[in-house]
């Protein structure tokens, strides 16, 4: 399954001290299609510090229509997310 969007999608890392510990995939609409912490850092706000850069990049490139949020969406789950948020 991500054979069809990882070529047209935006991959981000996460680095601490040298080490990958966060990745997120977006796709050429915006979409978030991946989103991972590792386990050990997992509960520590890296995956909304993710979130957040995220939104701060892609606020340029896709400006939202009728106000500043966005809508973040995991499963059954959804958060509303200010852009002008700082975690």
């Amino acid at each position: 399954m991500i054979d069809r969007y990882l070529e047209e999608s935006d991959m981000f890392v996460l680095e601490k001290d040298g080490k990958v510990i966060g990745e997120a995939v977006v796709d050429g609409k915006g979409e978030i299609k991946n989103l991972a912490v590792l386990p050990e850092y997992q509960g520590k706000l890296y995956g909304m510090y993710i979130i957040s850069s995220l939104v701060d990049y892609y606020k340029i490139i896709f400006p939202f229509v009728g106000g500043e949020q966005v809508k973040v969406v995991w499963g059954i789950t959804s958060v509303t997310v200010s852009c002008g948020t700082t975690w």
